[in-house]
């Protein structure tokens, strides 16, 4: 205990002393050199914190389409096929507001005059671009289900029917087939069936043959698929294929053939071989812009290439001038304008009525 007194009695004259010192040096012994401040933050920790948290997710969310749109992109407007794939656009389908049951019978009972419209600039531009005179072959196709070929291919043959060709729908999508849905035509006789019998050629397009042929309301005839086939590649090549296909062209202007997706089988291109124009079906932002190019190449590569493509359900607003016209020419009754007593001509393919005159056929 006395060690430690002594300690602190020294170290209490130590302090003393030093008090003394000090209050003995002048007033601006020690000056400012140079003053240091600390500076207080302008936006708290958690702020910060916050504000990076949003940035990264905006990144994230705005970023990853962006970068998914550079490896992924897909047809947006009417521009795109022949500015990306190359293909010349023959007609471009508006978006339709009307049932999936109706769509096919568009041109046939005038429901959609823009939608009439596409199809009459789709008949005009293969008629433009082909170096077929009629009788042809017309091979129709897509590259993934769900684009509208079945679609087109009946509303194709309603427009061709009404500038007065004879006109024959053969559905080939033997592994999901349409057409006879779309037209309520009764399973009975089809291609599968006239196959399936050995392809007979007697009375091959007469009522009640093994083949099917049914003639629908607007004067079109149809040959169904006749059932489902999963395998059907061994049908598509042979000279029966190319019989039935003389045959039709003998009673026949237009053969519209409704094939399987060509991005999924390879059916359509033994097909398209067989066909004088090829048209491709791409529902906009449906199927990739890099598929599409490589089905576009594959028929390319076996001396088939599509005559060009036809868009569908396109928006008034993606670049197509006459989609927009026609939309906006709609809703102020431009075509309501016309004389109502103005007569109503009808199209029609010249018959012989046995008197060695032609007579119309409506």
């Amino acid at each position: 205990k006395l060690e430690l007194l002594v300690y602190r009695v020294t170290v209490l004259e130590k302090k003393i002393g030093d008090a003394g010192i000090y209050s003995q040096l002048p007033v601006d012994f020690l000056q400012i050199a140079d003053a240091a401040f600390i500076v207080e933050p302008r936006f708290s920790l958690r702020t910060v914190k916050f504000s990076l948290a949003a940035i990264l997710t905006a990144l994230v969310f705005l970023g990853a389409p962006l970068v998914f749109e550079m490896f992924d992109r897909r047809l947006i407007s009417t521009s795109d096929p022949e500015a990306i794939l190359g293909l010349r656009l023959l007609g471009a389908v508006p978006i339709l507001r009307m049932k999936e049951s109706q769509r096919a019978h568009m041109c046939r009972a005038g429901l959609n005059l823009a939608a009439s419209d596409a199809f009459g600039d789709v008949a005009g531009e293969l008629d433009l671009m082909s170096h077929h005179h009629f009788p042809k072959v017309i091979m129709v196709s897509s590259t993934l289900p769900g684009e509208g070929k079945s679609m087109v291919v009946s509303n194709l043959a309603s427009t061709y029917t009404a500038q007065g060709r004879k006109v024959v729908i053969l559905d080939l999508d033997l592994r999901r087939p349409n057409q006879h849905i779309l037209h309520n035509v009764a399973q009975g006789g089809g291609f599968l069936e006239w196959v399936k019998a050995g392809f007979p050629h007697d009375n091959l397009l007469v009522a009640g043959s093994t083949l099917g042929l049914h003639v629908l309301a607007d004067g079109v005839c149809l040959v169904p698929a006749g059932g489902v086939q999963r395998l059907p590649n061994e049908f598509f090549t042979g000279k029966q294929m190319e019989y039935l296909l003389g045959a039709l062209r003998l009673n026949f202007d237009v053969i519209l053939i409704d094939s399987p997706p060509a991005g999924l089988f390879q059916d359509a291109l033994k097909l398209a071989r067989l066909s004088d124009e090829r048209i491709l079906v791409a529902r906009v932002e449906r199927a990739p812009i890099a598929h599409i190019g490589r089905v576009i190449s594959d028929f390319e590569r076996v001396g088939a290439a599509f005559t060009g493509i036809v868009l569908n359900s396109v928006r008034p607003n993606q670049s197509h001038e006459a989609i927009a016209y026609v939309a906006r020419s709609g809703r102020s009754a431009y075509y309501a304008s016309a004389p109502s007593a103005a007569p109503t001509p009808t199209l029609g393919r010249p018959e012989h009525n046995g008197t060695g005159a032609p007579s119309a056929r409506a």
